[in-house]
């Protein structure tokens, strides 16, 4: 996913392709691509209610950076289009991607495999744990002493 967001920063730079002192371009595109895609990841990849507390975030990056180049000179406006173009394709991308990853871990940990491998394991334990004249089932004893 990372290589498929650099080729997408490629072709947004060749768009535009700018003139001499513009080839700083490429770093602001592949700078907001990234970012786009990792929080995208981290956001898909999540099981809390991560939307909540990123999608302010991202919302007031785009617009203080907006409004910040938006009175500059009409090239600042075209990083700025580009920019939070490529920052909005890159965090879908990562949200999908971080989705998909979460839910392949989640049928992992819950596959017939891995189940079977659990109880297998458990059963050992319980053995060993007879075997030492110990109970089948390890329970945790809290000791609750009262502060004087």
């Amino acid at each position: 996913m990372p290589v498929a967001v650099m080729v997408l920063t490629a072709l947004f730079f060749a768009i535009v392709l700018p003139k001499e002192g513009k080839r700083d371009l490429v770093l602001v595109l592949a700078a907001f691509s990234m970012l786009g895609l990792v929080t995208g990841y981290l956001t898909g990849f999540s099981r809390s209610p991560a939307v909540g507390a990123v999608l302010p975030a991202v919302l007031s990056l785009v617009a203080g950076m907006a409004v910040f180049l938006m009175g500059k000179d009409a090239a600042s406006r075209t990083i700025v289009a580009l920019s939070v173009l490529i920052f909005s394709i890159s965090l879908v991308l990562g949200t999908g991607w971080g989705a998909t990853m979460r839910q392949t871990a989640e049928d992992y940990a819950t596959s017939e495999t891995v189940l079977k491998q659990r109880a297998l394991v458990e059963a050992e334990i319980r053995e060993f744990r007879e075997a030492l004249g110990l109970p089948a089932r390890f329970e945790v004893e809290t000791n609750t002493k009262s502060t004087e």
